[in-house]
């Protein structure tokens, strides 16, 4: 049965929305002691068309990085560099259209709500005309959600990554570095634009306990 790691499967709910049920963390089910259950042929039927759905939603993931049942941090990389490339299109395209210069300082973010949200220099009529534009622009929101995304899987996964290999090393000083089971950092990914020039960044914007 094909498996999808944690990464691929936070990328893909950021992705599509949402992630069949049969993706759904194994832990919530119980112990296999627990609860057992006699599937009848209908269940069964079942089971095997949600297996065949998973299948199907892994080859379409990332332009099929995912056909193979896994996706590794280059296909991902790659993936994020290319629908960036064209949200960046789609964003020049609109700046252009709406007369914006090169001397505007510009930063595009996803908000809570999924909307496409913008501060600037600009003044504040011409910030939400660009923000109006953008997110009316299909083929730059679904870019850019695309590759936002994928780099903020990318960030989550080179982190855990990074606190494995330190945790070999010195775990306690791994969990006091990292704060890998007390603290869940939050970062965000955005679209940065001055002087002409524009660039998909990452930031860590908090840590809960």
């Amino acid at each position: 049965m094909m498996q999808i790691s944690q990464a691929s499967s936070t990328a893909i709910t950021r992705y599509y929305g949402t992630l069949p049920p049969s993706t759904a963390n194994k832990s919530s089910l119980g112990s296999p002691n627990q609860d057992k259950v006699s599937l009848s042929q209908e269940g069964k039927k079942l089971q095997e068309i949600s297996a065949l759905s998973i299948a199907s939603l892994m080859e379409n993931f990332m332009d099929g990085a995912g056909k193979d049942g896994k996706i590794t941090l280059d296909e991902m990389k790659a993936f994020a560099e290319k629908k960036y490339k064209v949200a960046d299109e789609a964003f020049q395209q609109v700046l252009s259209d709406l007369g914006i210069t090169d001397s505007a300082s510009i930063k595009v973010n996803i908000g809570k709500k999924g909307q496409i949200t913008v501060s600037s220099n600009l003044s504040k009529q011409d910030n939400d005309r660009l923000q109006t534009a953008l997110n009316d622009s299909q083929t730059f929101s679904q870019a850019f959600r695309a590759a936002a995304s994928t780099k903020e899987t990318i960030a989550a996964s080179e982190r855990g990554l990074a606190f494995a290999a330190a945790y070999a090393q010195d775990p306690k000083a791994a969990v006091a570095r990292y704060g890998i089971g007390s603290k869940s950092h939050a970062g965000q990914a955005f679209i940065t634009y001055s002087e002409g020039a524009s660039s998909l960044e990452y930031e860590t914007l908090m840590s809960m306990f």
